[in-house]
């Protein structure tokens, strides 16, 4: 499973204000989408990769399950391996090279929105995009997509993308480049019934979780 999250901006810390309690709360909200889709009880999600991708700055942050260390279910464990991250951004806009971080965290620049969608749907084939709309109702007309209000068809090859913020208000020619290509085989849905994004992904986590179960025990 593969989890895309648009951030508009990227917002600066220090590890003082991780010291003393002083995250901001879009940082916490990052952290919190990290810990929903890596962190179990007792291990790490394997199976699932995350991408951060700050559209303003068009920086990309990837979290690869199978290579991860260090993270823990602790918002000061995410905090501090994502602030290690971007404290290699300078060298990834100089090189525009993916930058190793920690182990299985990694850190890009891109020239452009373009480039970035392209390696990421043609390096990381997917069955099913799903792209979470912050609010019902904020797709363009124009956009040619179908709604899907279930998650029929999903399974480990899906990936979901999940605005953390008001997209098509705030830059409606990357909404547009992301959603009105017909290549890229986008169902829209919504889930305006979860509030936030980190409870969305546990519902996706969930709902997963009983696929593989219940095709554990046909297999059996």
């Amino acid at each position: 499973m593969r989890f895309l999250l648009l951030s508009k901006v990227i917002t600066n810390y220090t590890k003082k204000d991780i010291d003393c309690g002083l995250v901001p709360p879009k940082i916490y909200e990052i952290c919190c989408c990290i810990r929903e889709t890596f962190c179990l009880s007792y291990s790490i999600r394997k199976n699932s990769d995350l991408f951060l991708y700050f559209v303003e700055e068009k920086i990309v942050i990837k979290f690869i399950g199978t290579h991860l260390r260090y993270l823990g279910p602790d918002e000061r464990s995410q905090a501090i391996l994502l602030l290690k991250a971007l404290k290699k951004r300078n060298k990834a806009i100089s090189t525009k090279k993916w930058i190793n971080s920690t182990p299985g965290i990694y850190i890009k620049q891109y020239e452009n929105h373009d480039s970035f969608l392209l390696e990421f749907f043609g390096q990381y084939m997917m069955n099913f995009c799903y792209y979470v709309s912050f609010r019902k109702g904020n797709v363009a007309q124009n956009v040619n997509l179908f709604l899907d209000t279930t998650l029929n068809n999903l399974d480990q090859t899906s990936g979901f993308i999940f605005p953390l913020y008001h997209l098509y208000d705030s830059n409606p020619i990357f909404f547009n480049t992301l959603l009105d290509n017909k290549t890229l085989n986008l169902k829209v849905i919504y889930l305006t019934n979860i509030h936030l994004i980190q409870d969305k992904i546990i519902c996706v986590n969930h709902y997963l979780d009983c696929l593989e179960e219940n095709l554990n025990k046909n297999i059996k």
